[in-house]
């Protein structure tokens, strides 16, 4: 049997709710998943203090369940998808398909993203108006 990993850019940053079970990384404030292993529910990434140092690196903690040693929220619906190369729906927050479409924006050499850029997004934007840029861009 073969596990899937998917992976991101290392964009997607969680914010530390309760402190890691490992001693070693309890002065982590947050984690950057850099991959996702669907099949037994572990995401895999950096911690980070406050002070953006980072404190270790390819740590793997459960994202969903029961367990003891998942260290922030569970993640939503958006967040798993993201992780897990889907497309946004309707069931992601607004933050995380910006983060999505930031993905595929097409900045030129000082950074700038062009209006015209299909992916190109207002921070006002609410998911239904996200989703509808989306839309448009594929079409």
């Amino acid at each position: 049997m073969t596990i899937s990993t998917f992976q991101n850019c290392g964009r997607l940053k969680l914010t530390i709710s309760s402190p890691p079970a490992n001693e070693a990384d309890s002065k982590a404030a947050y984690f950057v998943a850099t991959s996702i292993i669907p099949n037994d529910g572990t995401i895999i990434g950096d911690l980070y203090d406050a002070g953006d140092n980072l404190v270790a690196r390819k740590r793997v903690y459960a994202y969903t369940g029961k367990s003891k040693n998942i260290p922030f929220s569970n993640l939503t619906d958006g967040q798993q998808g993201y992780l897990s190369g889907q497309r946004p729906a309707g069931t992601w927050e607004a933050e995380t398909i910006k983060l999505w479409m930031s993905d595929r924006q097409k900045a030129d050499g000082k950074g700038i993203v062009s209006v015209d850029d299909p992916y190109k997004y207002n921070e006002d934007d609410t998911v239904e108006q996200l989703l509808s840029k989306i839309l448009s861009s594929i079409t």
